[in-house]
């Protein structure tokens, strides 16, 4: 869907855009031919995991890893859009930018997760309430944007050609945030936990009190069955 937007964009006339686009696409057909294969290769790795309590987590990654594709896709269509207005080392600050951000992100879900499991953080309090106040005033600006945006489409106000681009950057910055504290605070623990059960089975099976065909599933135990020894 992307991809056919964005190649409707290049076809356009450039007098007929509000924001001009760079000329030479950088989502073309191929890249997305590639990303779909390596998506295609994923899900085919995927089918080695049988277990009938590890089958939610692998359907959900396939979700995960086609949302990333689908944020691959929104970073080269943006960066198209840019590149006209801004240098490509203004580009390149943006994306370390966010990088570093990221890494703050996952280091402090990291102390927090060894917290939970050994209860030895040692992630500093200081580090803990400028990852509040992020996360606080980041979702208040957001509300505001949506509310400032409906406001807009309300009464119809127009704006100029910077502003509206200074928007789109503002907007494309938030989402690349956004898509990344979610895999960061949400994926990566549920994963993680997924990691833990397939390491040790048994012991969940137990904890969880599941039977050995409701945690493996028939069609696994068909051709394990030594694990009905375990019931």
């Amino acid at each position: 869907m992307i991809l056919v937007f964005s190649l409707s964009l290049h076809d356009s006339d450039p007098k007929d855009l509000r924001l001009p686009i760079y000329q030479h696409p950088l989502l073309t057909a191929e890249v997305y031919l590639v990303c779909f294969l390596i998506w295609v290769f994923i899900i085919l790795i995927g089918k080695v995991f049988r277990k009938a309590f590890i089958l939610p987590y692998r359907y959900h990654f396939h979700v995960i890893t086609f949302l990333s594709w689908l944020s691959l896709e929104f970073n080269l269509l943006a960066i198209d859009i840019s590149l006209p207005t801004l240098s490509v080392w203004m580009i390149a600050a943006i994306f370390v930018f966010i990088f570093i951000l990221a890494y703050f992100m996952f280091s402090l879900e990291i102390e927090s997760l060894k917290k939970l499991m050994y209860g030895n953080g040692s992630g500093s309090c200081l580090r803990n309430k400028i990852a509040n106040k992020i996360a606080i005033y980041g979702m208040s600006f957001l509300g505001i944007g949506v509310i400032i945006n409906f406001i807009i489409k309300s009464f119809s106000i127009k704006f100029s050609t910077s502003l509206e681009g200074l928007g789109l950057l503002i907007t494309w910055i938030i989402l690349n945030i956004a898509v990344i504290a979610m895999l960061i605070y949400i994926e990566f623990p549920s994963y993680l936990q997924a990691f833990y059960k397939w390491k040790y089975p048994e012991e969940y099976r137990q904890w969880e009190g599941k039977t050995v065909e409701e945690w493996y599933g028939k069609k696994y135990l068909k051709k394990h069955k030594e694990l009905l020894e375990n019931e």
